[in-house]
This record gives structure tokens, C-alpha cells and sequence, in this order.
């Protein structure tokens, strides 16, 4: 993957357990991802994708542990069971997006923090 200088050893700073799972599938599997209250789990695994063109192309979406849901047992907004890309297990698909990507400054960590602020809105 075209990482720049130190970008994985920045995500491996904050993220131990973070991985890359295969540089043909470009998944990054975070497990012991904390969440905030108001989920059904303190902590899940969190994949996701990085495209080909990165960072010219922005990670889109997210896939969390199957069984995650809100604390209420509901299932979250935007969330469907889908197999991620490169993987054999199913896992919950999060449909969402950042609002703007800059590739001369946004990193894999600007995408982390992005999902960490999903989890902060429990919904």
C-alpha cells in the first residue's frame, strides 16, 4: 500500500492491535476498537478498506463485529449484514462517509478517528 513515512507506525501508536490483512485486499482490521456508551459492547473489531488510488481515494464505509448493536438491542442506522471485501465471514456493513477528503493531508488515522466519532453517536 502507498502509505506515507510513518503511517502505519502512527496508526500502530494508537491502534496496537491494527493490522493489514493482505496488501492484494488493502483490508485494515483494528480489533479492541473502544467504543463509547450506548453500544451493546465496549469494544469491537472495526475493518475497513483502503482503495488502490490511496489517498487519492478515501476509505468509504466500515465493517464492525456481526453482533454489535445498540445498547437498546436495535440495530444502528445505516448498518447492514454484509461480507466485507477479501474476507469470508460476514460482519456489520457501517454506510458511512466522510463529508470531505484531503489527500495531501488526511491520513488512515483521520479515517480512524472518523469511525471512532460514529461510535460516539450512539444511533
Amino acid at each position: 500500500m502507498p502509505f506515507r513515512k510513518g503511517e502505519w507506525e502512527f496508526v500502530l501508536d494508537h491502534f496496537p492491535t491494527a493490522e493489514m490483512q493482505g496488501p492484494e485486499t488493502g483490508l485494515v482490521v483494528v480489533a479492541d476498537f473502544l467504543l463509547a456508551p450506548g453500544w451493546s459492547a465496549a469494544r469491537t473489531t472495526v475493518t475497513f478498506a483502503v482503495p488502490p488510488a490511496y489517498p487519492a481515494a478515501q476509505p468509504d464505509c466500515f465493517w464492525t463485529s456481526p453482533d454489535l448493536r445498540l445498547a437498546s438491542g436495535a440495530v444502528p442506522m445505516n448498518t447492514a449484514p454484509q461480507i466485507p471485501p477479501g474476507s469470508a465471514q460476514q460482519a456489520l456493513w457501517f454506510s458511512w462517509h466522510l463529508p470531505a477528503w484531503r489527500p495531501a493531508v488526511d491520513t488512515l488515522m483521520t479515517y480512524l478517528r472518523f469511525v471512532g466519532m460514529r461510535f460516539v453517536d450512539a444511533r
